[in-house]
């Protein structure tokens, strides 16, 4: 909203609409795997060392933030190349697209995925 002298007054983000923005670009990535609810789920958004609820909204001039992503990825890819890739990713689209104020981007690889090297001996 502008105000008399139009100066932004506020703007305000949901922390839903933030985790779902990113959870998007995680899922595009080749040699992510999971489905978009279980991405969603292994991701935290912070500010402060206080982890935000997804319906929390950040007011944009107030806070750092801080992205945490737990992956599970294809065992037949590069696990080093995918979080480097998912970390730039994220932090370029939250700070430069969205213009959020991120701080950070922590990328753990907690799974590893073989079903894919599996089938292969199988064959």
């Amino acid at each position: 909203m502008l105000n008399e002298e139009n100066q932004i007054d506020q703007i305000r983000v949901s922390i839903a609409a933030v985790l779902d923005y990113v959870t998007r670009i995680i899922t595009e990535t080749p040699g992510v795997v999971g489905s978009h609810s279980r991405i969603l789920r292994n991701l935290k958004i912070s500010s402060g060392g206080e982890y935000l609820a997804p319906s929390e909204k950040i007011d944009l001039h107030n806070v750092s933030l801080q992205i945490d992503i737990v992956l599970t990825v294809d065992s037949q890819y590069n696990f080093g190349e995918i979080a480097n890739h998912v970390q730039k990713k994220v932090f370029h689209m939250v700070r430069d697209e969205l213009a959020l104020p991120l701080k950070k981007v922590n990328i753990e690889i907690a799974r590893v995925d073989w079903s894919a090297e599996k089938k292969e001996r199988r064959r």
